[in-house]
């Protein structure tokens, strides 16, 4: 990435240099070519005032040979006005070739030739008219001044074309000059522009270097804490080449399974040969699903062959990368050893087993003592319910004997169903029998059994359902007449005076209508910190817990477990001195 951006950057300052160095030469190669045009117009306009300035030296001298002749009658003189006369025609041809491009003084020329004629025809007229005489006559004067005159126009066109080419030469200098510092100004210009963009590339190049220096020692770093990390964690790192179907293997893959090698480039042929022939075709299925995109993620555990033989237990866990048209390109993962957790897991399992094993042998002994135990109960319970119905012709010592006989045979008939029920929770066997029924009908039944226990031991018994008279509740009729009668009983139990109170009404929880029963007593309190050992089994939390609860033996468990498979609660609180309340909730 970094690359193609040196790269990219690199080539656009290369092109803005470009165009500014071609800017730049093409300033100068114009300006020098407008220069040059300008020098070359001046020096035009320099050869017109030249030939101009001769045309009148060459007229004056044709004059003044045709005098010496006609004076003196010297060939020489005569010589030398042909002479003139040819160079004042040239004359005149080359100033018409050098203004051929300005209108007016063409003009000028063509009059100026106009004159030119005249005057040499008329001097030629003179030089053969008039011999050389020692006296000037009158007709001679006048053709001096005819020729004078036409000298005069000559002259004076002369000037008149000399004027306007001294003006256009002051007008080109001048453009040159403007030119020149035009030229000057581009120069300087386009070198400082030049300089810029050098020295700013410089600068791109020498920041790109310095963010390349800091991404290569950044990404040194990264590799190394990456490497670190990847020895640290033991992991096998592996990246497959999709398209090409090249597998890069790191050392550690090889050093898990025993291998001294370190990290290669191969196929996943190689990968193929070493996985367990059972797990083969669900770890190549699980990949192939996950490249088709019909799972979320690759993760599969499976088994490679160690150097020496045996399998190992590998994580193995990757991503795949895509390119723009979303299909996957490349997969990068990682291989962990979990042999151990395995052997761990094994072990768990089987531990997990065997107390499965031994809990449902409990169970079932439990059950088992059960039914054996309730079977001689069950007579012994029929002989005291004969003793009482003889109760009449016993004395006090008697009647004492059998009441306490009756007792503890119905408590310990009561014990014997909680275990039962019991083992039936644990096992998952106990199933409610669900219906429709009056709570009034429950709570009476619970009132008829409960009062005579607390009128035995003097205490009062309140059982307030007045809400809930004529109350319709689905559910387990049997068991919830269970749970109350375990907690009402506990409560009568362990209060030796005050009162059992028990309060049934309808609350609302969250829109729900829930069935809350409280019985509360004045019996020994407990601690906050000792309620969950109210609930467990066969456990004491210290003597004052002992000496509540150490003789139900399994009526609260079961109460608990009871309210939990109705989909209800059982909840305790307490204040130092003043006993304890459950609240039993189940919902309507």
């Amino acid at each position: 990435m970094m690359d193609r951006v040196f790269v990219r950057s690199y080539v656009l300052f290369f092109l803005a240099l470009v165009l500014c160095c071609g800017g730049l030469i093409y300033t100068l190669i114009a300006g020098n070519i407008s220069i040059t045009h300008t020098d070359d117009r001046v020096e035009h306009t320099h050869d017109v005032i030249t030939e101009a300035e001769q045309l009148s030296t060459l007229v004056e001298g044709m004059l003044a040979s045709q005098r010496g002749y006609i004076i003196t009658g010297q060939k020489e003189f005569l010589s030398d006005y042909d002479k003139k006369k040819a160079m004042l025609s040239n004359n005149i041809a080359k100033i018409s070739e050098l203004i051929v491009d300005n209108p007016s003084q063409l003009s000028r020329l063509d009059e100026m030739r106009d004159y030119y004629v005249q005057f040499v025809a008329k001097l030629d007229e003179r030089a053969a008219k008039y011999k050389p005489l020692p006296n000037i006559n009158e007709g001679f004067l006048d053709d001096v001044e005819l020729i004078d005159k036409l000298k005069n126009n000559m002259t004076s066109l002369n000037a008149s074309v000399l004027e306007e080419e001294y003006a256009l030469l002051n007008q080109r200098i001048k453009a040159v000059d403007s030119q020149k510092s035009q030229y000057f100004l581009m120069l300087l210009v386009g070198c400082v522009l030049s300089g810029a963009l050098l020295l700013l590339f410089n600068g791109f190049l020498l920041r790109s270097q310095r963010k390349r220096s800091l991404v290569e020692t950044s990404l040194k770093s990264t590799e190394e804490r990456f490497k670190l990390a990847v020895e640290g964690t033991q992991d096998g790192i592996f990246d497959w080449n999709l398209e090409t179907g090249e597998v890069f293997y790191s050392a550690q893959i090889f050093r898990m399974l025993g291998y001294d090698r370190g990290s290669v480039i191969s196929t996943t042929e190689e990968l193929k040969d070493i996985t367990h022939p059972e797990d083969s075709p669900r770890v190549w299925k699980t990949m192939e699903d996950y490249l088709a995109k019909a799972i979320p993620e690759y993760s599969i555990e499976f088994r490679l062959k160690h150097s020496d033989g045996y399998w190992v237990w590998v994580n193995s866990r990757a991503r795949y990368i895509l390119d723009k048209s979303g299909k996957p390109i490349r997969m990068v993962g990682a291989h962990t050893d979990i042999s151990l957790l395995k052997e761990r897991q094994e072990k768990l399992e089987a531990e997990k087993k065997y107390a499965e094993q031994a809990n449902r042998a409990k169970s079932d002994f439990l059950a088992h003592m059960s039914h054996e135990i309730r079977t001689p109960l069950t007579a012994i319970s029929g002989i005291a319910e004969i003793f009482q119905t003889k109760m009449g012709n016993m004395d006090s010592r008697q009647r004492q004997l059998v009441s306490t006989l009756h007792s503890s045979t119905s408590a310990l008939k009561a014990l014997i169903n909680d275990i039962l029920d019991f083992s039936k929770i644990e096992g998952g066997e106990l199933e409610l029998d669900c219906e429709k029924f009056q709570l009034s009908d429950v709570f009476e039944e619970v009132i008829s059994m409960m009062s005579l226990r607390a009128n035995e031991k003097a205490i009062s018994f309140v059982f307030d359902y007045d809400e809930l008279v004529d109350a319709t509740f689905y559910g387990d009729k049997l068991r919830l007449r269970q749970i109350l009668l375990n907690l009402v009983g506990n409560a009568i139990k362990f209060t030796d005076e005050g009162y059992v109170r028990v309060k049934a009404c309808v609350e609302d929880r969250d829109g729900s209508p829930f069935l809350r029963v409280d019985v509360s007593d004045t019996g020994i309190g407990i601690a906050p910190e000792h309620f969950d050992l109210v609930f467990e089994r066969f456990k004491q939390a210290d003597s004052t817990v002992s000496r509540r609860y150490g003789g139900t033996g399994l009526g609260l468990p079961i109460s608990k477990n009871l309210a939990n498979l109705m989909g209800g609660k059982i909840i305790l609180s307490s204040q130092a001195g003043k006993g304890s309340t459950f609240t039993l909730l189940l919902p309507d």
